[in-house]
């Protein structure tokens, strides 16, 4: 069984609070029901207790439902918010931040403003996404903030030595894999997506299914080079393919 599995949630809505985070075709794919949400930990922490919860984007989810469920479970979630959307509507307030902090969840950072794709910016402007990100976070939880995740999972070689150069320690990837790679002194570490189509059987075949997880790591790396042949145009071949999904 994999020992170091991460999985990567978003959004989780309930009747109660049914908006959170990012409203784009895109993003939605990636917003699950707070029961499934509930089912899968449940599943997760019966199996192994080394799975890590991660979530991306700073969506107020992340205080509404995440973490009590997770609490329920005796679970911390790894919380990764872009900044610039703090204390607007349907993401996470400074309070809320704090609290979650305050209750043993880590406070990561997800860049500031969610850029498409960081590591098309120049390399000043990479620094600035993660170090003003890094200092926001630090002002509000009054504590130190060295993990994050690469938005997008647009990983490059500038990207990673923005991170070290601005302090952190530990990086998340959109890359489904639970190696663990040192790069620029840092822990890079891959996650697996989870989506509103994900259920126990795939949980199942992450944890116990070695060629499964390899079918997914060769998945990524031909879509990843496909977005590099195709550019801007991928995303918004990606995104007009969502919308009429709708």
């Amino acid at each position: 069984m994999n020992n170091n599995l991460v999985l990567m949630f978003h959004d989780v809505i309930s009747r109660d609070f049914p908006n959170s985070g990012f409203s784009k075709p895109g993003a939605l794919q990636y917003t699950i029901d707070d029961h499934k949400f509930e089912e899968l930990v449940k599943f997760c922490v019966e199996s192994s207790s080394d799975v890590v919860f991660s979530f991306d984007d700073g969506g107020n989810s992340f205080y509404n439902i995440a973490a009590p469920i997770l609490e329920r479970y005796g679970k911390r979630g790894v919380f990764f918010i872009s900044t610039g959307f703090i204390d607007s509507d349907r993401f996470l307030t400074r309070s809320q931040i704090r609290e979650l902090h305050e209750r043993g969840h880590v406070i990561a950072s997800h860049s500031n403003s969610h850029p498409r794709d960081i590591s098309k910016l120049p390399y000043d402007k990479i620094v600035e996404e993660w170090s003003s990100s890094k200092n926001i976070l630090e002002g509000i939880i009054g504590d130190s903030v060295t993990v994050a995740s690469i938005p997008g999972g647009a990983v490059s070689s500038n990207v990673l030595r923005a991170l070290s150069e601005c302090g952190y320690h530990d990086v998340y990837t959109s890359e489904p894999t639970a190696g663990l790679k040192r790069v620029d002194g840092m822990n890079v570490i891959g996650r697996y997506t989870i989506t509103n189509h994900s259920d126990i059987p795939y949980l199942k075949k992450l944890l116990y299914d070695s060629s499964y997880r390899r079918k997914l790591i060769i998945k990524y790396r031909t879509l990843r080079f496909i977005k590099s042949i195709l550019g801007s145009n991928y995303n918004k071949i990606k995104q007009a393919f969502l919308a009429l999904k709708k």
